[in-house]
């Protein structure tokens, strides 16, 4: 379970790498689609490492599929198809290997959904009489 938090982590890194990108380049809806479907991913990434519940089991029953092809999508589509060079087919081949694991975690999650419990709140802060 400690390589899932590490990739969990890295995930992290990766949301908020691609959050600085959307701000810097041309602000597109397809960069900020992709932003909202990986923040959900790592919503789930969490959940399945930490074993908590966020959403319905059946919002992760689409989720999950979607998201197989999601990165494949959106690669292809920044791509320049007549242009595919050796550095644009190796950027290609690294998101496809780096949202492998996360489709793994999704899919697992997906399926250990119904017995995870909630999200616990916070206890209120009890007071204790000396």
């Amino acid at each position: 379970m400690r390589l899932w938090k590490l990739y969990f982590w890295f995930s992290i890194y990766n949301l908020i790498m691609a959050i600085r990108l959307t701000y810097q380049d041309a602000l597109t809806l397809l960069s900020i689609i992709d932003c909202v479907v990986l923040l959900f991913a790592v919503i789930g990434l969490q959940g399945y490492v930490y074993r908590i519940q966020y959403f319905s089991a059946q919002f992760w029953r689409y989720f999950s599929p979607f998201f197989m092809v999601w990165p494949c999508l959106v690669t292809l589509m920044i791509i320049d198809m007549e242009a595919i060079e050796t550095v644009a087919m190796a950027l290609f081949s690294f998101l496809i290997l780096t949202y492998i694991p996360m489709n793994v975690a999704l899919y697992r999650y997906k399926t250990l959904h119904p017995t995870l419990t909630k999200a616990q709140q916070p206890e209120s802060h009890q007071e204790t009489q000396p």
